[in-house]
């Protein structure tokens, strides 16, 4: 099955993530996108090896709920991973192929191509612990960093009005992040080898 969104190419925010959503074998063919890609490497950043990934239930505050989060972005991985340094822990990511076409064949998945009202609104619900995971056993979009989160923040007690948060957001270079909420999701990811990073 190709999943097919349509969207402007002139609204700026979904062009410039759209660029970035290449890595996720993402096309644009005049407005439309089309996901096609059998197979995905993945990243996940942490203080051990994960061959086995789990779903972190007492994640609520995260970007999108509980789930195993990974990116397209080793870099992203790697930057996840220098908090654990202060703490005397390896940096270590963790590399897994991702069935991308059987996953969207056989599950249920949300994405949100670029950091637009519908992410915001989610997003900010399930950091303030208001979140709805729903029926999704994957959702897939643009990370929160910390930049991001602090114009959630204000958007959240009324500082910024969404137009004003997506506006801002256009200045931010957004990664992306793929969480895996159920154990059904976890099927599709196999584990490749892990690497340690350097100090």
């Amino acid at each position: 099955m190709i999943e097919r969104a349509f969207f402007s190419c002139a609204d700026r925010a979904r062009y410039i993530y759209l660029i970035q959503w290449a890595r996720l074998g993402v096309e644009a063919r005049g407005g439309l996108v089309v996901l096609g890609v059998r197979l995905m490497e993945l990243y996940h950043g942490s203080y051990v090896r994960v061959p086995e990934p789990k779903i972190v239930h007492s994640a609520h505050f995260l970007d999108f709920g509980m789930g195993f989060y990974t990116t397209t972005d080793k870099e992203q991985a790697i930057k996840f991973t220098d908090k654990f340094t202060d703490l005397g822990k390896d940096r270590i990511v963790n590399m897994y192929e991702y069935d991308k076409t059987g996953a969207e064949e056989a599950l249920s998945i949300l994405r949100y191509p670029s950091a637009d009202t519908e992410w915001l609104r989610y997003v900010a619900a399930n950091r303030m612990g208001r979140g709805k995971d729903g029926d999704f056993d994957i959702v897939a979009g643009p990370v929160a960093n910390d930049r991001v989160f602090n114009v959630v923040r204000f958007f959240e007690v009324g500082v910024y009005s969404e137009e004003d948060a997506i506006k801002r957001f256009l200045t931010f270079r957004l990664t992306d992040q793929i969480a895996f909420k159920t154990e059904k999701s976890l099927g599709y990811l196999k584990y490749t080898g892990s690497e340690k990073i350097a100090e």
